[in-house]
């Protein structure tokens, strides 16, 4: 007998665990509006959050509730399967305290790899400790990438629940760029000179007049994952604009419109990493009852289910932007002699996202590359 409590086309089964149901449709509208929502107290700093991630831990609690529309209204149709996890560092994980009960159903129905790693019993009563464990945890994981994830003061002895929730990417261009020292014009009006990788490549592009921008689509190796840089128009208050703009934008069909044009590319190198509580962004946008002792009947064991809440979803996203790529392409080496390319220079803020055919992994933008 199948129980329906998925996300996304999820089941689980009581006698057969999880069964990943494939769905047709994917939507990614809620990285958009997730992006777009974590952007407004941050545009005057670089910012990234990852969709992809921030999807599975919410998962992992819709599977422990009752009734929850609100989670519903904003998940988006995801297959864990197809995830890249081999190109993308994933940590997703429960931590309860040793005195709260987890189901056996539930904890069966978490244990698939696809979605994480198996929760974790600790002892909340000694917060430092468990934070200790949790940056541990991230730091092998992410393979040394992600130094410090707990933020100090964050867990309490009060905490029953929580959830580790991190991303890292650094990806190898389909094709390596060249490095300059050029200018980056600033928000504030100023100049800096960063690194900023150069190339000329067949790359898909265009120009999105309804949001005043321009973007691009570069592919890394194996052509799998790719970067879209969407760039505004105007240097300025351009970005605030763009990043309000595209909450209801889903980037996954916006990018297949586009066309392969021969382009003259520079965008700087940068190293983006954002630590924030999920739980700050996702109030906003209507998920509130997870935070405030709702009914996780399929999640805790006992009457015990009314009382316990998440009391937080660390969150932190890393995505590292260098020359490093493999391939040559001497048809672009020729064509740059007798070919005038179209320029896209991101030589001030702009957005950009990691995608594949189906799923954002990340979203953020630069404003000040590091």
């Amino acid at each position: 007998m199948k129980v329906p409590l998925g996300f996304g086309g999820l089941w689980v089964s009581a006698s057969l665990g999880m069964l990943l149901c494939l769905e047709s449709v994917h939507s990614n509208h809620f990285a958009s509006q997730l992006y777009s929502q974590a952007s407004r107290d941050n545009h005057q700093r670089n910012l990234v959050v990852s969709p992809a991630t921030t999807n599975l831990a919410l998962g992992l609690v819709f599977f422990g509730m009752q009734h929850c529309p609100e989670l519903t209204g904003v998940l988006d149709t995801m297959r864990p399967g197809e995830l890249a996890t081999e190109d993308i560092k994933m940590v997703n994980r429960l931590y309860v305290d040793r005195r709260v009960q987890l189901m056996p159903a539930y904890q069966e129905a978490i244990s698939d790899e696809r979605l994480g790693q198996p929760a974790k019993k600790v002892d909340f009563s000694e917060p430092q400790v468990v934070g200790e464990e949790i940056d541990s945890f991230v730091r092998i994981f992410t393979d040394n990438k992600v130094r410090q994830f707990t933020p100090p003061g964050h867990l309490d002895k009060d905490t029953r629940m929580a959830i580790a929730n991190a991303a890292y990417f650094h990806g190898q261009w389909a094709r390596p760029k060249q490095t300059k020292r050029l200018p980056f014009d600033t928000l504030g009006g100023g100049q800096q000179l960063v690194d900023t990788l150069e190339s000329y490549e067949h790359l898909r592009y265009g120009r999105l007049d309804g949001l005043d921008a321009r973007v691009l689509e570069l592919p890394y190796e194996g052509e799998r994952l790719s970067m879209v840089v969407i760039l505004p128009r105007q240097a300025g208050q351009g970005l605030a604009s763009l990043s309000s703009q595209l909450r209801d934008v889903d980037l996954v069909p916006l990018t297949q419109n586009l066309s392969k044009q021969f382009v003259h590319v520079r965008i700087p190198k940068f190293r983006v990493e954002t630590r924030l509580p999920l739980e700050s962004v996702l109030r906003p946008l209507g998920v509130r009852t997870i935070f405030h002792a709702p009914l996780m009947h399929q999640m805790v064991a006992g009457r015990s289910g009314r009382s316990h809440r998440i009391n937080t979803i660390m969150h932190l996203s890393s995505v590292e932007v260098s020359e490093s790529g493999s391939g040559y392409s001497p048809l672009a080496t020729f064509q740059r002699l007798y070919t005038e390319p179209v320029q896209f220079w991101a030589n001030h803020p702009f957005v950009f996202a990691i995608k594949d055919a189906n799923h954002i992994y990340f979203m953020g933008h630069v404003v000040a590359p590091q």
